[in-house]
């Protein structure tokens, strides 16, 4: 995932005039889901969409079919991006994984 190819995203996405948060809801899947690769718990960052409104972004969370799903907060676009590339790294990181993602799946 690319920093500023994210950011660019995000800006061409971002209404005139916004102000708040930003949100961003990223699906997760493991390879095996995908069929992939036997390989259990490797996670595969599948899609990620913008929010600039937090209800319909916590909305969408809550109805993803995705259990691995996560949302993500920022004040920028470089913030948001930030925080979303955090968040694949995470999925990255087993300790991460065993004491944020598997105890709540």
């Amino acid at each position: 995932m690319d920093k500023n190819t994210l950011i660019n995203h995000i800006k061409t996405r971002l209404p005139e005039n916004h102000t708040g948060r930003l949100h961003a809801l990223m699906l997760f899947f493991t390879e095996v889901e995908l069929g992939y690769s036997n390989t259990p718990n490797k996670w595969v960052n599948t899609s990620n969409i913008v929010y600039f409104n937090g209800i319909d972004a916590l909305n969408a969370y809550a109805n993803t079919r995705c259990p691995a799903s996560q949302l993500v907060e920022g004040d920028t676009p470089e913030e948001l991006a930030d925080n979303m590339i955090q968040m694949v790294h995470n999925f990255n990181n087993e300790a991460w994984l065993e004491t944020e993602l598997y105890p709540y799946m």
